[in-house]
């Protein structure tokens, strides 16, 4: 099950964003999961390796 949300961004980043998401072929609300999807992947692999 997925959760919705909901955000308020500057036009000039929605736009910037609309253009990378179909430089991507991504709609904007794929494109932004994607991000935030490795982003957090990121996070995660860095807090690892400050465990070892």
């Amino acid at each position: 099950m997925k959760d919705i949300i909901y955000i308020r961004i500057d036009k000039e980043i929605k736009q910037k964003l609309d253009m990378l998401a179909l430089k991507d072929n991504r709609s904007l609300n794929n494109y932004i999961v994607t991000l935030l999807t490795k982003f957090v992947e990121t996070q995660d692999k860095e807090k690892e390796k400050e465990k070892n």
